[in-house]
């Protein structure tokens, strides 16, 4: 969720709701963010990993042709 899109919400939220569920939505939207990066961290090292198991098959492959 883009930054103008959180604000809109919580600007929304706060009308609707209050100053309390406002604040509870930037919370989630905090732990949201953080879980995003964890995995994106995750996922980045997966792909290395991926790439270097494909390394060593081309390597395999050529050594023993």
């Amino acid at each position: 969720m883009s930054i103008l899109a959180m604000s809109d919400a919580r600007a929304e939220v706060t009308m609707s709701y209050g100053d309390d569920a406002a604040g509870a939505l930037g919370e989630q939207h905090h732990q949201i963010m953080f879980i995003r990066r964890q995995f994106g961290a995750f996922f980045n090292l997966l792909d290395e990993l991926v790439q270097h198991c494909a390394g060593q098959a081309v390597d395999l492959a050529r050594s023993r042709a």
